[in-house]
């Protein structure tokens, strides 16, 4: 029996992730959680096969896949630092695109689903083509704005859709989806890709008469650490930390001993009552202060016994320090 045999009938979750490490193993985390609390789930992960060493090691005794595509991120980026060419991403992009239409075939497209980073938005492209559901995530916060003149050449482009998209329909994409992290979606550049796929030249936004549902974006951020503001869209749920935790096996004293100090904080340091997040077993505490976030830094890195250099733009957080 073939591996795309095992996922016939079962809810199949395809995780394409592009970028550094510090990307990647947000996503390499979220599979494994998700595989471990939902057994009828078959997941896989789909990245840069620069990541094939770290990843291997943290998916065995897991059910969860690893499909490396040929891209070498690292390499790819030193090329492009001393200016010689690199392979070209629309070559990756169809690489992406056949891996998940192989692992995806088998499936209605009611029980498959793609997840996405945002430096792999090119799976919110093959999901429209392969007519399956799709998820963004995000372990930080958006890293840039739309353009100043985005809103107005949109609405110049799609006068009927711009607004439709500004009405509010519950449970439907609307403009604050476009303007929060769907704008670099119609970015010209993936105008030869979408032809490839069959699509027209701009995402979808709507199902027949209506709006497309919502799409959602779920951000690794705890809500009690950066609140979410009401201007951002409905379904961008804060869901906690995602990071695998940097401590090896033989290596759990520092990490034991920093929840200890978070228990029983020093005298004038009260961390808030922890609150419960999306990935399991985990707990994230607020510190209201600088000042209590200060002792938190220092309490960890008077553990982990290593130089560090903290760059702070809070001016009393770095006098404090």
């Amino acid at each position: 029996m073939s591996d795309r045999d095992v996922t016939v009938g079962r809810l199949c979750a395809v995780i394409v992730v592009a970028g550094t490490r510090g990307d990647v193993s947000p996503a390499v985390l979220l599979a494994k959680r998700l595989a471990a609390a939902a057994g009828n789930i078959f997941v896989s992960i789909l990245t840069h096969a620069s990541h094939r060493d770290w990843i291997t090691r943290e998916l065995e005794a897991t059910a969860v896949l690893y499909l490396p595509w040929s891209s070498q991120q690292h390499a790819a980026a030193a090329l492009q630092a001393r200016g010689s060419s690199i392979t070209s991403e629309p070559e990756v992009w169809q690489e992406c695109f056949e891996s998940c239409q192989c692992w995806l075939r088998n499936q209605t497209p009611s029980r498959s689903l793609i997840i996405h980073n945002l430096f792999a938005l090119e799976a919110f492209h093959i999901a429209e083509a392969l007519g399956v559901r799709s998820i963004a995530m995000s372990p930080t916060l958006m890293p840039q704005h739309p353009p100043a003149s985005f809103q107005r050449r949109f609405e110049r482009r799609l006068p009927l859709l711009y607004a439709e998209l500004q009405q509010y329909h519950s449970g439907r994409v609307t403009w604050a989806d476009v303007e929060h992290w769907m704008w670099p979606l119609f970015s010209d550049r993936w105008l030869g890709f979408r032809i490839s796929l069959g699509l027209p030249p701009n995402p979808q936004l709507r199902m027949g008469s209506q709006l497309m549902p919502a799409p959602v974006l779920l951000y690794g951020i705890p809500e009690q650490i950066v609140p979410k503001p009401r201007s951002w869209p409905e379904h961008a749920p804060m869901c906690g930390f995602w990071a695998i935790p940097l401590a090896k096996e033989g290596d759990q004293l520092w990490s034991s001993k920093l929840g200890s100090r978070l228990q029983h904080p020093a005298k004038g340091v009260t961390p808030a009552n922890p609150g419960s997040v999306a990935i399991p077993q985990q707990t994230v505490y607020t510190l209201p202060s600088s000042t209590d976030l200060a002792h938190l830094l220092i309490t960890a890195l008077n553990l982990l016994k290593q130089p560090t250099i903290l760059l702070t733009g809070r001016d009393p957080l770095a006098l404090w320090l």
